[in-house]
């Protein structure tokens, strides 16, 4: 019996990880124009940022909510590594998820001003499904 309708006569449903992604920009009043993408898929995520100085470093998360709501962070806050920005001004980070974004709910990218400054957001971005 083929696998599809094998899983079927059983009741196993098909997974398919969501896809959502981002545009991050930097919200009034930012200290820091900083830009960029970021995108989630199964539990995976990413970020990819332009401005900022060679050295900056800026910690991430994917929040529960949207920007401006200050949701709480989508699973373990010490999974997203900080950024780092290089002498060509861009800096990238990824981060495993301990599970995948339910299919229902909001979410929302945020770029901190820096450890000692998790207040402050230089950038933020509303996930959206697909990618």
């Amino acid at each position: 019996m083929p696998l599809p309708r094998l899983a079927a006569a059983i009741g196993i449903a098909a997974f398919a990880a969501t896809s959502y992604s981002a545009t991050l920009t930097p919200p009034p009043g930012s200290p820091v124009p900083v830009n960029g993408t970021a995108g989630v898929k199964g539990t995976s995520a990413w970020v990819k940022l332009t401005g900022g100085k060679s050295g900056d470093v800026y910690p991430w998360h994917v929040h529960v909510g949207m920007c401006g709501t200050n949701g709480p962070v989508f699973g373990d806050a010490s999974a997203y590594k900080p950024i780092t920005i290089s002498s060509a001004g861009k800096g990238d980070s990824k981060a495993t998820l301990s599970m995948a974004l339910p299919d229902t709910g909001s979410y929302y990218v945020n770029i901190h001003a820096s450890s000692s400054d998790m207040k402050t957001i230089v950038s933020c971005g509303n996930l959206t499904k697909g990618m």
